[in-house]
């Protein structure tokens, strides 16, 4: 019963190195992401595309002219009242040392119309002589390459920098639209196409009264993210296409607002898609690093059984070697896995301690076929852990499941042994 407690007392004491090992893979985690920052703050940054809103400039009301606040000026903005956009994703990866993360060079092109702006009542006139404007929004200018081609009502227009809706996108360019009759317009077809760099993720607001969006990549690991899921998605080995349709009555978004009325968060119906890294190393390594004491406990108890029921005493200093053998399984996981494949690293790591062990448990037993059985219980150990990490979802059910029969192989094996007569014998 001491060499027992000693034993358990030995294998919580080995959850210390462990816990510095899973310290080093989040500092080594922590690290990476900084890297990957740094390189998207230098190619560009996550992408949001907003827009277009037509601004027409409007007179002030008699309430407004009345009060002793300076008057701003003051536009009435109106959404797209259909909106398509068409965007080709062309990824690719970019590494800095051995960290790596997912980049993007695009083509977009959108097509809509925007309805004739309307003020009737409200103590509002459009404003004569003072063009309205057409504002786009990109999160991040930076990501723009090239020029930006837009036409509308058949007119090419020269973009300038800068949104005149910040209420919905705080960054883009706009047009004045300075040949457009406004008296003269029904509604405004518009065309606009440009080339756009970002890192990771892109999404859209969707502005349109009604909207449809198509994004297409070579990208093979998509991740569909926001507040719209696409209608339709297509996702094999040679990238993905997906299509969206957002209609009116499925976004809370007015159709027209006076600048500075506007109370709604419009971000809140955004949808795209993440460019996710096939395997994420880091995360497998911490949570893989989570069950040691799943492993130190079915080896220890392994030791004890043989030490117990087949009479081969173990010294604690040898079940501490064993065990700091056990913990180094995750330093060199880690370690590898930042060079190589995170699978092919695991398979390293686990033959390099299970060999390990199993060469110095001949020592210990001074039998091949308890070294052999003790490494089969290692392999299955690891291969257990292993199969877990492959499937998130079914993690717990993985584990519990395991567990359970781990008992029960446990007490079939010992349910012979007069645990009273070999503790005499100890």
């Amino acid at each position: 019963m001491i060499k027992l407690i000693v034993i358990g007392i030995l294998g919580l004491a080995l959850l210390i190195p462990t816990a510095f090992v899973q310290e080093i893979i989040h500092e080594r985690q922590s690290y990476s992401q900084e890297v990957v920052q740094e390189i998207q703050r230098q190619w560009a940054n996550r992408q949001i595309l907003a827009g277009p809103v037509w601004s027409v400039p409007v007179s002030a009301t008699d309430s407004e002219l009345a009060t002793a606040k300076p008057i701003t000026k003051k536009y009435l903005n109106l959404a797209p009242k259909t909106l398509s956009i068409q965007g080709t994703v062309e990824p690719q990866t970019l590494k800095r040392g051995i960290y790596e993360t997912a980049v993007y060079s695009s083509q977009w092109v959108l097509t809509g119309v925007i309805p004739k702006p309307d003020i009737a009542g409200g103590g509002r006139s459009f404003v004569p002589d003072t063009p309205s404007m057409l504002s786009f929004g990109i999160s991040d200018l930076r990501g723009i390459e090239g020029n930006v081609a837009i036409q509308v009502d058949g007119i090419s227009y020269e973009v300038e920098p800068g949104s005149m809706v910040p209420e919905v996108h705080e960054s883009g360019f706009h047009v004045p639209l300075t040949q457009l009759d406004i008296s003269q317009t029904t509604e405004i077809p518009f065309t606009i196409s440009f080339r756009l760099r970002g890192s990771d993720r892109v999404r859209i607001l969707p502005l349109g009264a009604t909207t449809e969006a198509s994004i297409q990549s070579p990208w093979q690991d998509p991740k569909f993210t926001g507040a719209f899921l696409p209608l339709k998605r297509h996702v094999d080995e040679k990238g993905f296409q997906a299509t969206w349709h957002i209609a009116e009555l499925n976004r809370n978004l007015p159709k027209s607002w006076i600048s500075g009325d506007l109370q709604l968060n419009p971000t809140d119906t955004e949808f795209g898609v993440d460019f996710l890294s096939p395997i994420d190393h880091y995360r497998k390594a911490i949570r893989s690093a989570k069950y040691a004491i799943l492993t130190i406990g079915l080896t220890f108890l392994m030791l004890f059984l043989v030490e117990t029921v087949g009479g081969k005493p173990i010294h604690p200093i040898q079940y501490g070697m064993v065990g700091f053998a056990i913990c180094l399984f995750y330093l060199l996981l880690v370690s590898l896995s930042e060079h190589t494949a995170f699978n092919t690293a695991y398979l390293i790591s686990a033959l390099s301690v299970i060999l390990t062990i199993t060469f110095y448990s001949l020592t210990l037993f001074k039998n091949r076929l308890l070294s052999v059985v003790l490494g089969t219980v290692l392999a299955l150990s690891y291969g257990f852990v292993f199969v877990t990490l492959q499937s998130q979802d079914y993690a717990l059910l993985i584990g519990s499941l395991g567990l359970t029969i781990a008992l029960i192989i446990t007490m079939v094996l010992t349910r012979n042994v007069n645990w009273y007569a070999a503790s005499e014998t100890a």
